[in-house]
């Protein structure tokens, strides 16, 4: 009688893609934010300065939308938009003085936190740009609380520097600095540092005087995350960047946003 030996059943993968970028305003630019949603295939959106009055402008099939609107101030806007599949729903969210946004999903036997928002300008005084990152650092201390993983994508504003991001063009920051305690002290790894991370600059604005570039959108996971990332691209090549689209006396023009898109990819089981 033979005896066939059988091995392990691999675990079953599942991939989750999230496309994350600094808007701009995002009125003008929704037919190509949604095109460039269904070119990634993501599951979860992330956006900052969406610039919204109200609520309810954004809509697209299959998915759940959370917004926060900055109070009493045309710019800002923070969203995130999930599958319904992920089985979404909203944890908190907080919009005045500045926007954070979190949301639960469930996918592969995982409960994973999703975490975006805005920070506050590096120019601002201590008393303005603190409570963003006190608030930041609650979300993430009651989400490890609660025993669920972390996703965290937003424009922090800040240059965490070389220690974060090897080709980083600008030194850290004072907001950097209070990010980066915020890593350290809860154990989070800056994706746009990792080998699997393609692209620094974030951030791309070209003046009549000179080219401004600075990475300060950050992708950050929790530890049991990481080995899961599958990839970080930091669309620099602009293949995905968002596009405004106006009509004109002379015809159809196009403005791209100064932001780049971060496309992360994670293989979960």
């Amino acid at each position: 009688n033979k005896v066939t030996k059988r091995g392990k059943p691999r675990k079953k993968e599942t991939s989750l893609n999230i496309f994350s970028t600094n808007a701009a305003s995002l009125r003008a630019k929704l037919k190509s934010f949604k095109s460039e949603i269904v070119r990634c295939n993501s599951g979860i959106f992330t956006l900052q300065e969406t610039h919204f009055t109200k609520k309810g402008k954004v809509v697209i099939e299959d998915f759940e939308i959370f917004e926060t609107i900055r109070k009493g101030k045309i710019k800002g806007g923070t969203m995130i938009g999930a599958h319904k599949g992920l089985k979404p729903i909203l944890i908190n969210e907080l919009n005045d003085p500045f926007e954070i946004l979190v949301i639960e999903i469930e996918v592969a036997n995982k409960e994973i936190r999703v975490i975006s928002g805005y920070g506050p300008q590096d120019s601002w005084t201590p008393q303005q740009r603190e409570p963003f990152f006190q608030s930041l650092e609650e979300e993430i201390v009651k989400s490890n609380l609660a025993g669920k993983s972390i996703i965290i994508e937003a424009d922090f504003n800040s240059k965490l520097g070389k220690e974060y991001i090897p080709n980083d063009p600008h030194p850290q920051d004072r907001n950097g600095k209070l990010l980066s305690d915020i890593i350290k002290r809860q154990k989070l790894t800056v994706a746009n540092g990792l080998m699997v991370c393609q692209g620094t600059i974030t951030r791309k604005r070209v003046t009549t005087q000179r080219t401004e570039q600075s990475a300060i959108s950050f992708v950050l996971v929790s530890e049991d995350l990481v080995n899961q990332i599958e990839s970080v691209i930091i669309d620099e090549d602009r293949d995905h960047v968002l596009t405004r689209i106006s009509k004109t006396r002379h015809g159809t023009e196009t403005k791209e946003s100064d932001h780049n898109v971060i496309k992360t990819s994670l293989k979960l089981h």
